[in-house]
């Protein structure tokens, strides 16, 4: 009878530790959001590497005016790693910010950069 009872209390505690298992938890949406400003005209490109994947894909590529200011928002998960790039042909003065759900994540403020030169940020989402 002993032997019984320690049976089943045995079989019942694997029952339910098998059954409360929880599978994986999916990823966590983030709201990325690029700005960028400069002191004359600027191209920004924006690009991500998925977790899921490994290689590096453009979201969004523009020509920014001069006076005018760069703005995208796309929304990421967990683990995906951003790519922020602004690139210029003459002397420019830029500044950018990158947020996550409202955060900043990344930030440089009037950077100079000279002729045909480009500044790039990374930021993997956590």
């Amino acid at each position: 009878m002993k032997y019984l009872s320690i049976c089943l209390t045995l079989f019942i505690c694997l029952s339910i530790a098998s059954c409360s298992k929880k599978g994986d938890a999916a990823p966590t949406s983030h709201t990325i959001k690029f700005t960028a400003t400069g002191t004359a005209s600027f191209t920004a490109v924006v690009s991500v590497i998925k977790v899921t994947a490994s290689t590096l894909t453009t979201l969004d590529t523009k020509t920014v005016a001069t006076g005018t200011t760069y703005d995208y928002s796309t929304v990421l998960n967990s683990g995906d790693a951003v790519h922020f790039e602004i690139q210029t042909m003459g002397e420019n003065t830029v500044s950018y910010t990158i947020t996550d759900n409202g955060t900043v994540a990344a930030q440089q403020t009037n950077k100079e950069l000279g002729s045909f030169t480009k500044t790039t940020a990374d930021y993997t989402i956590n």
